[in-house]
């Protein structure tokens, strides 16, 4: 009986396109369900009312954390300004996730939050958001380049006064910002100002 290779078995695979093999077929510990590398990505977002209610989550799903990971955060978003440098070092745990706020926010969001930055969490709807491991870019909201007017998607699953969580088919990032973005394709709408999991790793159906 002939040998077929296949994702999953242990053995990576170039020429499928595999960039990782861990012998099995689960995502979110570092080599996804079809074999590819995963980095840190955003994995919440909150546009909330009041001005100063945002934050992103940024998931790793990897076992081992390291310098790309979510050591310091590991990797830094940015909203169309210059990348911030964290100031202190949060939680470093295995598939942990790492939370970016405005320190404006309410005490629900302070609470969890590993950074707090004005530089850093003053998005509102129409700003794209880009998250940076070194130089390369590993995950964006929104378009780079692009105003959507007032926001990307239609209410609710739009970037505009809501709570979004990636859904569970996804553990890699979308590093091509200039692609064009709709919410509804990665992300599921929670609400306007939600924040009862914050600090904790979920995803939507």
């Amino acid at each position: 009986m002939e040998y077929e290779p296949r994702c999953g078995d242990g053995v990576i695979q170039p020429a499928q396109s595999e960039t990782c093999d861990d012998g099995n077929s689960v995502s979110f510990d570092g080599c996804s369900a079809t074999c590819r590398v995963e980095t840190l990505f955003f994995s919440e977002y909150i546009e909330g009312s009041g001005g100063t209610n945002k934050a992103v989550e940024i998931a790793n799903p990897s076992l081992t954390p390291g310098p790309d990971r979510v050591a310091r955060c590991g990797c830094t978003p940015t909203a169309r300004r210059p990348r911030a440098t964290p100031s202190r070092s949060p939680r470093r745990s295995p598939a942990a996730t790492c939370w970016w706020c405005n320190p404006s926010s309410v005490a629900a969001i302070r609470g969890q939050c590993d950074l707090q930055s004005n530089a850093v969490a003053n998005w509102n709807g129409d700003d794209a958001i880009e998250l940076f491991c070194g130089s390369a870019s590993v995950d964006v909201i929104g378009q780079l380049g692009v105003d959507p007017g007032v926001e990307w998607g239609t209410a609710p699953t739009s970037t505009l006064d809501q709570t979004l969580r990636r859904k569970c088919s996804v553990s890699v990032g979308d590093a091509n910002g200039t692609n064009a973005f709709n919410p509804a394709t990665e992300w599921t709408s929670l609400g306007t100002n939600v924040f009862t999991d914050l600090g904790v790793r979920s995803c939507s159906p």
